[in-house]
């Protein structure tokens, strides 16, 4: 999450990208090689953090 904060999601190391079907408002990047962070982006350069889990209990 320092990461992701520091460099407003632009760091390669934390593949951010867009989800799809269902969760098609969100996105997530990748914490570990097993576990990803999903969120919404917010008005005023916020996020919402709406689950943190494995790549199959996300999606």
């Amino acid at each position: 999450m320092k990461i992701f904060k520091e460099s407003g999601g632009r760091d390669p190391r934390l593949d951010v990208h867009k989800l799809h079907g269902k969760k098609k408002e969100e996105w997530a990047y990748s914490v570990d090689r097993s576990y990803r962070i999903a969120f919404v982006f917010l008005e005023g350069n916020r996020v919402l953090y709406t689950n943190i889990g494995t790549h199959d209990e996300l999606y």
